[in-house]
């Protein structure tokens, strides 16, 4: 099936006319309609994408290695003439005026946009169910017919990456929105430092926190994707104006490789999953690591520096939705009515992170709150620089247990906790990486909603998946990517099978 093939494998059978452009996308297209009550998408843009795949069949011009490969956008990025929600009602009707970036960079390459895929309002939450578009549904369902969260913001993209609706997705990571995602889908999500992907053209949540990157099947997929779209912004004055290295060409190699595995406890973390993780310790060992036994900043005062940090830019950043110079607007008979009626069209998660972002920034409470939060977070940066002289990379999990069924009772704190592994990479701004490590039993849960006829499309698995996390020190890509390819090799995994 095309649907199961890399980017190189794709480029070597279009080169080799084993299939074109087109049959490749019409079999996407096809998986996609056959799965579209995953509700992975809010913009489809099939047809486009058939005209530029005729188009490059006729001209057979190969632009890069991304041409004619579908690649979904998570729908924060904007795409000149195309839809942008950010999945919130205020931007509904929003047509993007111009080009993100990262985006124009891929179609440079020539890449084909299917469709701009579903998320948390704003990036905001971690299981995609406050989307104003609906929740995203994870594909992978056990024998108990209970449907699982995909996690979240970016969770659209991961779905349709793991079911095989598109070979790849741009996707935000901001306190762990890709890697999260990535570990409760059973796929790559990659995302470099802070800086290396421009985020003009992005909308923002949090901006000393969001990190343009890629999902993917395979690491190297993330590698190709994330080399494109890479790269000096001038216009974006966080942008880093380093050459960026050759991923692509980095060999699995973990021999020297000084691995730090973190000495604290995983709150959650069942027997199950120590036992897989600890077997890849002894694995790379054999493979030549150097295991080191580390500690690392406490996950729980990184957790609450960033439900202070990310909310304060984020009330921020939405103030501009008044409905007066930006967002849908709803009428009333004064502009305090108006504004009111206008950012009542928010969801609660977005409402919810306004209120407690203003009252950190108000001036009575700045001391106490955002300013020594910042200066926390400094605390964070020196001790991560200083760990990352002493070893190459961190192992740790992306998350403590497999997705959550949807609908289940889980309280807002509760819920931010599902970042607790992940937030550290964000605040310190170096690069990260999720990836497949194993498939966890005894999950059956009785609580959550049951699969409908409609979702007599996906198959029953035993098990679910659920992913190692690496972090690397600031522009450190290339040890976190030999290292990351490696323990794919050894793992070995067979993706969403079934299907």
């Amino acid at each position: 099936m095309l649907t199961r093939l890399s980017i190189a494998q794709i480029n070597q059978g279009i080169n080799e006319k084993k299939f074109s452009y087109t049959e490749l996308l019409s079999e996407y297209e096809n998986q996609f309609k056959a799965l579209e009550v995953l509700n992975v998408h809010i913009t489809q843009y099939w047809d486009d994408a058939k005209k530029q795949a005729q188009q490059l069949d006729q001209s057979q011009e190969r632009k890069g290695l991304l041409t004619g490969i579908p690649i979904a956008v998570k729908d924060m990025f904007l795409v000149k003439g195309t839809r942008t929600t950010a999945a919130s009602k205020t931007l509904n009707n929003f047509i993007a005026p111009y080009e993100s970036f990262t985006t124009q960079k891929f179609k440079d390459q020539g890449y084909l946009m299917p469709f701009k895929s579903n998320l948390d309002e704003f990036a905001m939450g971690s299981s995609n169910q406050t989307s104003a578009f609906g929740c995203v549904y994870n594909p992978w369902v056990l024998k108990d017919r209970v449907l699982r969260v995909p996690g979240g913001s970016s969770g659209g993209s991961a779905s349709a990456v793991a079911s095989y609706m598109c070979v790849g997705a741009t996707a935000t990571d901001t306190g762990g929105s890709i890697r999260q995602p990535a570990s409760y889908c059973g796929i790559v999500g990659f995302k470099p430092t802070y800086g290396r992907c421009s985020r003009r053209g992005v909308i923002a949540f949090a901006s000393s926190l969001d990190h343009p990157c890629v999902m993917g099947r395979t690491v190297q997929d993330a590698c190709i994707m994330t080399q494109t779209m890479a790269g000096y912004d001038p216009m974006d004055s966080t942008s880093l104006n380093k050459e960026v290295p050759d991923w692509i060409s980095l060999p699995a190699n973990v021999k020297g490789k000084k691995i730090g595995v973190v000495s604290q406890e995983f709150d959650g973390m069942c027997e199950e999953y120590k036992a897989h993780y600890n077997n890849l310790i002894e694995n790379l060992k054999k493979e030549g690591a150097i295991i080191k036994e580390i500690n690392m900043p406490s996950f729980e005062m990184a957790l609450k520096l960033y439900y202070i940090i990310a909310p304060a830019e984020a009330a921020s950043n939405l103030s501009r939705y008044d409905g007066l110079r930006y967002g849908n607007r709803r009428e009333g008979d004064d502009w305090l009515t108006i504004l009111q009626n206008s950012r009542d069209m928010f969801g609660d998660e977005v409402k919810r992170r306004i209120l407690i972002g203003n009252f950190v920034l108000y001036s009575d409470e700045y001391d106490s709150f955002f300013g020594k939060a910042l200066k926390l977070r400094a605390q964070i940066r020196k001790v991560m620089h200083d760990l990352f002289q002493e070893i190459d990379v961190v192992m740790l999990p992306t998350t403590a247990s497999v997705a959550f069924p949807i609908g289940k009772a889980v309280s807002a704190v509760d819920m931010y906790k599902e970042d607790l592994y992940t937030i550290i990479g964000n605040m310190y701004g170096g690069p990260a990486i999720s990836l497949p490590l194993c498939k966890l039993k005894g999950f059956e849960e009785k609580d959550g909603k049951v699969c409908s006829e409609e979702f007599d499309c996906l198959k029953s698995q035993d098990a679910l998946p659920i992913g190692i996390q690496l972090m690397a020190n600031v522009e450190d890509e290339s040890n976190l990517l030999q290292i990351a390819k490696k323990i794919e090799a050894i793992v070995e995994w067979k993706g969403w099978e079934n299907v």
